[in-house]
């Protein structure tokens, strides 16, 4: 049985934000945010981007037992619902896998005009932009690469008529609100997927949530023919609880690289293995310690 909230794995919520906000936005087509940005993809999607040549870049953290019991209520739904289950030496962890489209220039599908080839199959996350995925995320326009007219903020030499996004921290436009939640309950249905093709891939050194995240750069064509059969399975089994060969228990072993030996030292406390250095090279660590690993949220 999975330990997943129900409300999490399939009940729809408004798209709203955590603040009250008022925003105004329109595109300018600068191509800015598909600009040295690695996209999260649904595993559909992944397909696609492998099928049209494309690389995939697969970002890994995990959650010890400790963090997941330390996560505010409200905020653990979301988290763990976008993970999957794995074991790790004594211990049962929570892995958030992101399938991402490897994109570290200009995007691989824009033409020399900053248009989209593929606008009419765009991710959904491209179609959702500004807006986040995250429920307890805050859309924040200094976080984001559009320029000042794209949020109301013309000049002369730019001028825009940016159109309502966000009204008392709700989505405007409920066709735009239906994919923000569509994306959203796609993450949680295919965590455990996501978990089962890294363990086919052999990529199963995760980094600790709050210390940062294991990169792995797989090969295209391997990846290709995981995700045919993960896809079409799903699609073959859909509407009856089985997602593929993503909903099975843990089998594989995961282990944690750490940016620190005070990092190490908790993860071992808790019983997880840690990965040994002839590993290391399968992988890039990139490290955003953010607090005490037991308290991390």
């Amino acid at each position: 049985m999975s330990d997943t909230p129900a409300s999490a794995a399939g009940q729809a919520r408004p798209a709203t934000q955590p603040q009250g906000a008022t925003v105004d936005f329109a595109c300018v087509g600068c191509g800015r945010c598909c600009t040295g940005h690695h996209v999260p993809l649904t595993l559909s999607e992944a397909r696609d981007w492998c099928r049209d040549g494309g690389e995939i870049i697969i970002l890994i953290e995990a959650l010890l037992p400790e963090q997941v019991a330390a996560l505010p209520g409200a905020e653990a739904e979301h988290v763990l619902a976008r993970c999957g289950r794995a074991k790790s030496g004594g211990t049962r962890i929570r892995v958030a896998a992101t399938f991402a489209a490897w994109n570290p220039g200009l995007c691989r599908n824009l033409d020399e005009s900053f248009r989209c080839r593929i606008y009419e199959r765009r991710p959904m996350v491209c179609r959702i932009y500004p807006m986040e995925t995250n429920p307890h995320l805050p859309l924040r326009s200094e976080r984001k690469d559009c320029p000042p007219e794209a949020w109301g903020k013309a000049s002369a030499a730019t001028p825009t008529t940016p159109s309502p996004l966000l009204r008392a921290g709700r989505v405007v436009d409920p066709d735009l609100a239906a994919v923000i939640e569509r994306s959203r309950l796609t993450d949680y249905a295919e965590a455990q997927s996501r978990v089962a093709l890294c363990e086919a891939l052999g990529m199963t050194t995760a980094a600790l949530r709050g210390d940062g995240f294991t990169t792995w750069r797989p090969e295209r064509l391997r990846l290709l023919t995981l995700l045919d059969d993960v896809v079409d399975a799903g699609s073959r089994t859909k509407g009856d609880g089985d997602n593929g060969i993503g909903d099975t228990a843990p089998t594989n072993n995961w282990d944690f690289a750490a940016a620190s030996v005070a990092v190490a030292q908790a993860i071992a406390d808790q019983g997880a293995d840690l990965t040994g250095a002839a590993r290391s090279g399968a992988f890039a660590f990139v490290a955003t310690t953010r607090a005490p690993p037991a308290a991390t949220g």
